[in-house]
């Protein structure tokens, strides 16, 4: 299966990060401990693991800090304008700035990246006062470069000037981080090598890891604090035994998720996407409002080339011919005005109860489905079959367990070694889940893929590996997209 760990994103070991948070800048989420009192403003380190939902046009923070009057500063995250990918690491206390923006982007939103930060003013030396490590490795190149002048304050934990430590913040013009956020670590007066929060994998030397911060090792200080996101119902608690909870606003229980750096999930792919007339994602790219003029759609961020899938669809609208299955040109649907099911690998189910294969239409199949309905794609690469429910109900009298025999399959699809390899606008040797509308009007598909629904669900029901969040629970031998499950049954 040619299924990659984007952004260097972990492998499973023996230590796992069990839970992330989904921030959505449409629920203005984010998370909130109000400080009146200094830390340790000469030295800090703080570490997070991060997936991106959307590469920005304005500023996107992972944590800020600043005075009510804007005239004391400190931010981390993404600049805006025309430094949208690249990191910006920015601290003003009132006299100079210090800003250092990399050079290199960051732009994968299919996996994760580890970014960790130290601050060490107090340092003799002038090029260890600031530095920036991304997935273990010390960034070194700099489009712009500030280094901190000898005893510098940092501004994150000077309660005394800037009362609000923030995660997801909301510090410039009332922009909000989207993606998901993991074991966000910050230890107060304390200038930690990234080594005491991960390795690089013994047997993939190039993949950085999370380690145990329960070890012991780890002093948090006055404003230090570890979230792990374990418990729905206090997603702002540290477990760090400092007592420095935040506050979440716009963030629910159901924004707990299992799409972590040591398991990660597949979502929508919103990088290949037209210049004009973009689909818009939202919910941790796993919801999707197709695109008002023309056929714009979406497929995974991920492919499939052998083994059997299981994941769920639903129709938050259904006005406008939406369709959902398989494609193997898992990007030509964003950029050609194609609907899913009109190219000769795809195949689909329409909201009329047809499929779509090759632009021919099998009238009167299966059920018609409408807004709100949660349509089931099964997909056996074993024995080459396609089969599809409806809220729970596989249509057709389908069996997904009857291997060879096929029993009320969609389709007999083709090999995925048969579809063409013709770069990214054509087919790739890999299936995608994908979806679309076929008319000039636009419907939104909320896709679970089981690491964080973007619908309700009520059940909540895993594949067997133990693994995803499902409405209905996956057929047999059926598995949820996500690292842990490879090198399983599922290929």
């Amino acid at each position: 299966m040619s299924l990659i760990l984007g952004a260097q994103s972990a492998v499973a070991t023996g230590y796992s990060i069990d839970n992330s948070v989904k921030f959505d800048s449409g629920a203005s989420a984010d998370m909130v401990r109000v400080i009146s009192t200094d830390g340790d403003t000469l030295k800090l380190t703080f570490n997070c693991w991060i997936k991106r939902s959307h590469i920005p046009d304005d500023t996107k923070n992972i944590i800020t800090n600043k005075n009510v009057a804007g005239t004391r500063v400190f931010t981390f995250g993404w600049l805006g304008g025309s430094h949208t990918e690249r990191l910006l690491l920015y601290n003003y206390d009132g006299s100079g700035e210090d800003n250092k923006r990399t050079e290199q982007a960051f732009k994968d939103t299919s996996g994760w990246y580890n970014y960790h930060f130290i601050w060490d003013s107090a340092n003799g030396d002038s090029t260890l006062r600031s530095r920036l490590f991304v997935n273990g490795t010390e960034v070194t190149v700099w489009d712009e470069n500030d280094e901190p002048p000898l005893n510098d304050e940092c501004m994150l934990v000077a309660g005394t000037q800037c009362p609000e430590i923030t995660l997801g913040s909301r510090i410039h013009n009332d922009t909000y981080f989207d993606g998901y956020m993991a074991q966000p670590i910050l230890c107060d007066g304390q200038a930690y090598l990234p080594t005491k929060f991960g390795e690089f994998n013994e047997d993939s030397p190039t993949i950085w890891q999370p380690i145990d911060p329960a070890d012991g090792s780890l002093s948090f200080g006055t404003h230090g604090f570890w979230l792990d996101f374990k418990d729905s119902a206090d997603l702002g608690a540290d477990v760090s035994g400092e007592g420095n909870d935040f506050t979440p606003t716009g963030i629910v229980a159901a924004d707990q998720a299992t799409d972590t750096p040591t398991n990660n999930f597949a979502t929508w792919n919103n990088l290949y996407m037209p210049t004009a007339n973009r689909p818009v994602f939202s919910e941790g790219n796993c919801k999707v409002l197709t695109s008002a003029s023309g056929n714009w759609g979406s497929a995974s961020t991920w492919g499939m080339s052998a083994g059997k899938w299981y994941a769920e669809f639903e129709a938050v609208s259904a006005s406008n011919t939406p369709s959902v299955g398989i494609t193997a040109s898992g990007t030509k649907h964003a950029y050609s005005n194609i609907w899913v099911g009109n190219l000769l690998y795809d195949y689909a189910y329409f909201n009329d109860g047809s499929t779509y294969n090759n632009n021919s239409q099998t009238s009167s199949w299966g059920d018609t489905y409408t807004a709100g309905d949660i349509i089931g794609v099964a997909l056996d690469l074993t024995n080459l079959k396609l089969y599809f429910a409806k809220n729970g109900t596989w249509q057709d009298s389908g069996d997904p367990t009857s291997g060879a025999t096929g029993t009320g399959a969609a389709y007999t699809i083709a090999a995925p070694a048969q579809t063409p390899d013709e770069g990214v606008s054509e087919g790739t040797g890999e299936y995608f889940f994908a979806c679309s509308d076929q008319s000039s009007g636009s419907d939104t598909w909320a896709a679970n893929f089981g690491g964080c629904p973007s619908f309700t669900v009520s059940s909540g029901n895993a594949d067997e590996n133990g693994y995803g969040n499902f409405e209905y629970t996956p057929p047999s031998g059926y598995l949820a997209l996500c690292t842990k499950n490879l090198g399983s049954d599922g290929g």
